[in-house]
């Protein structure tokens, strides 16, 4: 496992893919805390940051995803993976831890607005570390998502597109809500909304319930992978 996380991160930096990658995260990041915190607004507050940053990284996670294991099965590539000795779950861990260190990468940049914020204001340290905290599982869900998504297809650009509109769903599901009458469908729909879920995290509360949801959504998309992967060697 530690010999295919290791090729998945040289394959990231060895290719403009992280870099563009971090270089777009860091560019909306600094942004969005000039825009919102204490530069111009005089606020030690990175909520308004947090509420707008995930909508980047809709867009964002799938170029990191949608080549991890469409790329495989175009090159054919994956059988020399489905064969060797290691264990498809380990594959598709590796793939998953590699994609969200460089994930986290982009989200330890923005740990600078934290020092700026130390330095000019009253930063609320709690609030900061729940943002982030679920920021972070925000962000590990959806690259659970990719890489499933990536394992159903052969083309890159059709994992992208499609990573991106799940995504995209995820996020307006709530407003969806508002339109449907039947209560049972409207608590579904308020469940599955990512906004809701990371609602408590931006206003400095651990929700156990949200925290539960986050790692569910990684656990049944890396089983999922698994499982099409899987189902490919046996046929």
């Amino acid at each position: 496992m530690t010999a295919i996380y290791k090729r998945e991160m040289k394959t990231y930096f060895t290719s403009p893919i992280a870099y563009v990658f971090l270089a777009i995260s860091a560019f909306f990041s600094e942004t969005f805390f000039i825009s919102y915190s204490v530069i111009l607004n005089e606020s030690s507050d990175l909520n308004g940051v947090f509420n707008i940053l995930p909508m980047v990284y809709l867009f964002l996670i799938p170029m990191l995803t949608m080549r991890l294991i469409s790329e495989e099965r175009k090159t054919k590539t994956d059988q020399i993976l489905i064969t060797s000795p290691v264990s498809i779950t380990s594959i598709v861990v590796a793939k998953f831890l590699a994609a969200s260190s460089v994930v986290g990468c982009g989200v330890g940049i923005s740990l600078i607005n934290v020092i700026v914020v130390a330095v000019y204001g009253s930063p609320a340290y709690g609030t900061m570390f729940t943002c982030y905290l679920g920021f972070l599982l925000f962000c590990l869900a959806l690259v659970s998502i990719g890489i499933f998504i990536s394992s159903v297809t052969e083309s890159q650009v059709v994992a992208a597109v499609l990573t991106m509109g799940i995504f995209f769903a995820l996020w307006t599901v709530n407003y969806v809500s508002i339109w449907v009458r039947n209560k049972v469908v409207v608590a579904v729909l308020a469940y599955i909304s990512v906004i809701n879920q990371m609602s408590d995290f931006m206003m400095g509360l651990i929700n156990p319930a949200a925290i539960l949801y986050f790692l569910s959504v990684v656990v049944i998309f890396i089983f999922l992978t698994v499982r099409v992967i899987d189902k490919r060697r046996w046929s």
